[in-house]
């Protein structure tokens, strides 16, 4: 592939990444922007990405994007992602990085030999289990940050590897499935072969040398005062070693024109004409750079929208209700008014389970698995119908033999609740002080405000917030970043 071809796809995965609209480019609105939620950095951090002598940041707030604007607008792009020469034009209260991430076409991999001429050379691959005892004893080998460095405890690739004479392990690589067609690789060779023939790597998973032009020097900092939050998490390593385990998600409700018009929405008085409304709302899921999103309460009309809107490269997988919503005071505007529970995700997926709950067939769950990641969308009912619904999605869960989950949706219930009744391992995201309300509500409501979840188990979540869509729907979508 040609360096300009790869060069831009990298910048693409970046941009993708860092969970707001951004460009590469020279420090300024559009390369450096305001993005709580971005995969460039832990939480309450900014990131900085260098591509070709062009920069991507992310801040968590717009004060922080100011900051971050003008001080790198008075450092050479040298000096970019170099934490001592940031410090002297910002207030640094910690640092990740820099890391050299380096990129290669797939076109531009060595192709394994064959398996008769690489046992004859001593070379013979195997695939083998991450978690297996071969594998396992090689990253003993290490010390813990090395071994937390190579990642190979995050891949979703079998492990690719080598061994010595007396049958040890002594390389292993493999790769974790990222955004945007991306494999990251990861690579460990034992300390004792490193001077030797096995040291190399199995040729499938070694890229040839690395080409200068398309490394990517990449920082994480945290201006002071930090955020209450702005701690790194314990496992987010260096040089970005989080985000190989990161998937961004988000959940929405976009309010089914019947529902609206039964309940006297006050959705309707800002947008009247309902075709009008579909095409904003299938505008915004389009622009979303989530690799997962939920969608709640979606009609024929938006569903056949939304599959009009995507870009290529987005998936659907929805759940058709067997419930069709009635109108009860004003006649249908809808040409198919059909109710769906929707995921748009970056990639295919296996659908693991979709039904309506047994005693709501306008209520239930459609599961998918993402790489290793079991991922459920949901929309649940209030009331004593509740409790039955949260422990058919455990068993879901449990059913599917899923380590690692995430639960997207309408929940009708606060934060504690959702957690108590799903039931021990099971967390719910929590949103940032101040956060607006998910399901915005009049002031005095008896019901919570805070009704729709990102849900964890086996994973830790992170920059959960909620975006204002200004009355495009009666609920605002909650996003988050999701990860080990």
């Amino acid at each position: 592939m040609e360096t300009d071809q790869l060069l831009d796809r990298a910048r693409d995965l970046w941009c993708h990444l860092a969970g707001a609209p951004a460009v590469f480019g020279p420090p300024g609105p559009e390369s450096v922007v305001v993005a709580p939620a971005s995969g460039l950095c832990p939480p309450g951090w900014s990131g900085v990405v260098v591509l070709g002598g062009e920069l991507l940041a992310t801040a968590p707030t717009e004060a922080a994007a100011r900051c971050l604007r003008q001080a790198l607008g008075q450092l050479p792009s040298t000096d970019w992602t170099d934490p001592a020469r940031l410090a002297a034009h910002l207030p640094l209260g910690d640092a990740l990085g820099p890391a050299a991430l380096a990129y290669v076409a797939a076109s531009d991999f060595r192709p394994a030999p064959a398996p008769a001429q690489a046992a004859a050379d001593g070379r013979a691959v195997e695939e083998l289990a991450v978690d297996g005892d071969g594998v396992t004893a090689l990253l003993a080998t290490v010390d813990p940050a090395d071994a937390d460095e190579c990642g190979l405890d995050g891949i979703t690739s079998p492990a690719f590897a080598v061994r010595d004479p007396a049958g040890r392990v002594v390389a292993a690589a493999g790769y974790r499935r990222w955004p945007r067609d991306t494999a990251h690789l990861s690579v460990l060779t034992a300390p004792s072969s490193r001077s030797g023939a096995p040291a190399r790597p199995p040729p499938a998973a070694w890229p040839p040398p690395w080409d200068s032009a398309n490394s990517a020097p990449s920082s994480a900092s945290r201006s002071d005062p930090p955020a209450p939050d702005a701690r790194p998490p314990a496992d987010a390593g260096r040089g970005g070693r989080r985000i190989a385990a990161m998937l961004t998600v988000a959940t929405w409700n976009v309010l089914h024109r019947v529902h609206a018009e039964n309940w006297g929405s006050h959705v309707l008085d800002r947008w009247p004409q309902e075709p009008e409304r579909i095409a904003a709302v299938s505008a915004r899921v389009a622009a979303t750079t989530e690799q997962v999103v939920a969608l709640q309460e979606v009609s024929g009309d938006q569903l056949a929208s939304l599959r009009e809107a995507l870009p290529e490269g987005r998936t659907i997988r929805a759940l058709r209700y067997p419930r069709v919503p009635e109108p009860r005071r004003v006649p249908n505007r809808l040409a198919d008014r059909t109710e769906h529970l929707v995921l748009v995700l970056d990639r295919t997926a296996e659908v693991v389970a979709a039904e309506a709950f047994a005693d709501a067939p306008g209520k239930g769950l459609l599961a998918v698995r993402v790489d290793d990641v079991l991922v459920v969308a949901t929309h649940v009912a209030t009331g004593d119908r509740r409790p039955g619904q949260l422990a058919r999605l455990a068993q879901v869960v449990a059913e599917a033999g899923a380590e690692q989950a995430v639960l997207l949706g309408d929940f009708n219930a606060d934060r504690a609740t959702v957690a108590a009744e799903l039931g021990e391992g099971y967390r719910v995201a929590e949103l940032p002080p101040g956060a607006g309300p998910t399901r915005p509500r009049d002031i005095g409501a008896a019901k919570s405000q805070w009704i729709d979840h990102v849900v964890v188990r086996g994973l830790d979540s992170r920059g959960a917030l909620v975006e204002d869509v200004r009355g495009l729907s009666d609920h605002n979508p909650v996003r988050a970043v999701v990860g080990r």
